[in-house]
């Protein structure tokens, strides 16, 4: 299998490899590489305050895409899967909560989500700057907030005529952010997890940056709702939509 991957969570495939078979999943061996201590999304970086060393591990796009098709060889002919690109009678709406799903659609980031990912990106920045005027207790406090941050990025696509939404995680994307438009026109393959059991009301938001970003709790977002209903203002769905949780994105 030849193609691009754009993101693999090998933790989430992981665990339902292991649930499948019963054993634990031995890892392909990865190549380390050492860089100095970056904020990054992707592979894309922005150098950060000192020059601590930090390693971090590489796959190549043929591995990921072997894994991927073993997963999906484990998955065949199981009753809890469903691959709708290869059968055209399958209908979203008889899928509950917890079964794996397969499709080809046009994958896209809400172009409004674009001002948090650059937040993200000069984090290390301004984290350093404000710890400047704090004490060190203080200072390590702070950085621990943001360290333990892993900002989710909203996606939307669809399966046949039915809107779904997901939120995927940072840490498992296969290219820089800036690049995922590129491949907005191009058909993709999607593994994914259903997380409910029908429709969600397109007045619920999908992602919430005080809650998603930020990650503060539902009292403080309240609270901060009208101060920052501009600049981080919930997205919504333009339809109702299902829930997923996606494994792997590649085509």
């Amino acid at each position: 299998m030849f193609g691009n991957v754009i993101y693999f969570d090998e933790d989430k495939i992981a665990t339902y490899t292991t649930s499948i078979t019963g054993k634990p999943l031995v890892k392909s061996q990865l190549v380390e590489r050492s860089t100095n201590k970056a904020a990054s999304i992707g592979l894309s970086s922005v150098k950060a305050e000192g020059g601590s060393a930090n390693t971090y591990s590489v796959k190549s796009t043929d591995s990921i895409l072997n894994e991927i098709n073993e997963f999906e060889k484990k998955l065949r002919n199981r009753d809890d899967f469903f691959d709708f690109s290869t059968n055209p009678n399958y209908y979203l709406e008889n899928i509950h909560r917890g079964n794996i799903v397969k499709f080809n659609t046009y994958i896209s980031v809400p172009e409004m989500f674009d001002i948090i990912q650059t937040v993200e990106k000069f984090k290390p920045l301004m984290t350093s700057q404000v710890k400047s005027s704090m004490q060190k207790d203080e200072a390590d406090a702070f950085q621990a907030f943001f360290d333990a941050q892993n900002a989710k990025i909203p996606v939307m696509c669809a399966i046949e005529d039915t809107e779904v939404r997901a939120l995927i995680e940072t840490n498992y994307l296969a290219i820089p952010y800036e690049e995922i438009e590129e491949y907005e026109e191009i058909e993709m393959s999607v593994l994914a997890r259903t997380l409910d059991n029908s429709l969600v009301k397109k007045d619920k938001p999908f992602y919430e940056p005080l809650k998603h970003f930020i990650k503060l709790n539902r009292t403080i977002r309240r609270s901060m709702a009208n101060d920052v209903q501009n600049e981080l203002s919930p997205i919504y769905s333009d339809d109702d939509y299902r829930l997923i949780e996606i494994l792997a994105i590649y085509g």
